[in-house]
Parts: structure tokens; sequence; C-alpha cells
């Protein structure tokens, strides 16, 4: 748990590209199928899905040039070293798949078919979660299979976006041709995208930084402890980024159309649901944290630390919407 922990700040990073190109593009497309651009809406689409490529690739080989100096600054100790390294070596190959279905995913949504992004996700997820056991355990491949397994589970999800493109079952059309690297075209993408990017990547920072403190006087224990409690944090995050994900291009298609009532509605009726949602989930953390930690690992010291993280960390959650 301590080493797959001590990587995550940098998945966070890669993360944060496609996010914050996700959502420039679906803005973008949300704003252009509002006024009727549906060709243009295809082109932007078609241009940030190519970007991923080169994109990915270029994340990959800097992880994996600096993934020694990034342990260093995450606090690996001499038990997690071994471990660490070798998660994060597996999973930096997955950059370029990761840019991809982020990208996938936020074109479905900003076309209105956000059932069929909740249903791949849940998909990915479900298969990530049944391969874990069967490749860390079963291959006896341990952290490494738990790479393993989320790539796999990566290309499956991939897959199944493939064949949405290609049997054009939403609005937009995905392809090579229509690409083009303009900067009339990447310009709204990456102005409105970029402070999606800089708040996950300085998200990512604050990790690394309680990770290293974490090491520093709590040891492999204490990293532990934190990285469930984070998990937890992720767990009751993703509801929330489905929803306002799922609001997104109502807002934004609604904005294309000059309707700013419903722009205004929609901001809301959001702001209220994942408010609610939020508040819930918080208190029900805080509230279980103990028997919640114990789920997770049965040593006592990872179960001290993991509760304290959880009532620290989902006390903020309260106001996250």
């Amino acid at each position: 748990i301590a080493a797959i922990t001590l990587v995550f700040p940098v998945l966070i990073v890669v993360a944060a590209v496609g996010e914050g190109l996700g959502v420039g593009a679906a803005t973008t497309i949300g704003r252009l199928l509002g006024k009727g651009a549906l060709g243009h809406a295809s082109v932007a689409a078609s241009t940030v899905l190519a970007l991923a490529v080169p994109i990915g690739a270029t994340m990959t080989v800097l992880i994996l040039l600096l993934r020694q100096p990034l342990l260093v600054l995450l606090g690996a100790t001499a038990e997690t070293w071994p471990m660490a390294e070798t998660y994060l070596s597996i999973m930096a190959f997955s950059a370029t798949l990761s840019l991809l279905q982020l990208l996938s995913d936020f074109v479905a949504i900003a076309e209105g078919n956000t059932r069929f992004s909740m249903w791949t996700l849940i998909g990915g997820f479900t298969l990530n979660i049944a391969l874990d056991p069967i490749l860390i355990f079963g291959f006896d491949l341990g952290v490494a299979g738990a790479a393993f397994a989320t790539i796999l589970s990566q290309l499956a999800v991939l897959a199944a976006y493939a064949a949405y493109f290609q049997g054009r079952q939403g609005r937009v059309r995905v392809a090579f041709r229509l690409a083009r690297i303009r900067l009339r075209i990447l310009l709204p993408i990456v102005t409105m995208g970029l402070p999606t990017t800089l708040a996950s990547i300085v998200t990512s920072i604050a990790f690394a930084m309680v990770y290293h403190q974490a090491g520093a006087f709590g040891g492999d224990a204490a990293i532990a402890g934190l990285g469930i409690a984070l998990r937890l944090l992720t767990l009751g995050s993703l509801p929330l980024l489905g929803f306002t994900l799922g609001a997104q291009p109502a807002i934004s298609f609604a904005w294309g159309a000059g309707n700013a009532d419903r722009v205004l509605a929609a901001i809301r009726f959001t702001l209220l649901a994942t408010s609610a949602f939020a508040i819930a989930y918080g208190l029900a953390m805080i509230l279980f944290a103990g028997s919640i930690a114990r789920l997770f690992t049965a040593d006592p010291a990872v179960q001290t630390s993991a509760v304290d993280a959880i009532v620290a960390i989902h006390a903020a959650f309260l106001l996250i919407a």
C-alpha cells in the first residue's frame, strides 16, 4: 500500500494534463454544438485526441528518466523503494493510455452521452478490481500485478471507445484526418483547461509534500495510513466529478445557445446536489473512520495513522463541492 501510494502524485500529474485538455475540449465542443457547428466540434475532438499520443509518449520518457529523483522527492524508504520503482516504471507506459481514456470520456460527455462514459468507467474500475488479486496473488506479480491490472483495464475501456467512435454512436465524428494543429483550435481548449491542470498539479505537489513528511515522521505505516485516507477521498470525489462532468455539457450547450437562465439554473442545481453529497459522505467518513480503516488493514500502526488522516482530510471534504 505504501509503495503504490508514493507513486500516486506522479499519476495525478499525468491525469492533470488529460483533465485539463479534456475540460477545455469538452467546453469547446459543447459551445460549438450549442451553436450548431458540428463540423468544428468534430475537428476539436479529433485534434485533442491526436495530441494525446505525443504528449503521453513524452511523459513516459520523462517519468522513466526521472524516476529515481522522483522517488527521493516522494520520500521512498529502503523497504518501499524497490516496489515503488517497479510500479512507477510500469505505470509510466500507461501515460498515453490514460490520456486517451480521459479525453475519450470528455468527448462522449461533451456530446451528451454521459451514460456511456459512466458505464465504461464502471466497467474499467470493476475489471481493474477483479484483475488485481489475480495478477498480484494468483500470478505472484506483487505490485507489478497491480500496475498490469490497471493497464489491461485501460486497454479494455479504449477498445469500447474505439467501437463507440467507429460506430458513430455520438454526434461528434472522430478521425485522424480531421485533426488540425492550429492555434485558433488549440487556444480556447488550453485556455479553458489550464486552470484544471494547474489545480491538479498543485494538488500533486501537496500530496508529495505530505507523503514526504509522513515518511519522515511516521515511516511506512504513516504513508500506508495516509494512502488509505486518500483512496477514500478519491472514492468520494468520483461521484462529485461525475456529476459536475454531467452538468458541463448542459452548461456549455446552453451558453453556446445564449440561454443564460438555463446556465444559472444548471449551476445552482449542481452546487446544491454536490454539496449535499459532500457533507453526507464527509460526515460518514469522520464518524466511522475506525471501522473503515480496519477494512483495509489489520496492522494497528497503519490503522492509527489511517484514522487520523481520514478525519483530517474529510473535515475539509465537507466544503469540496
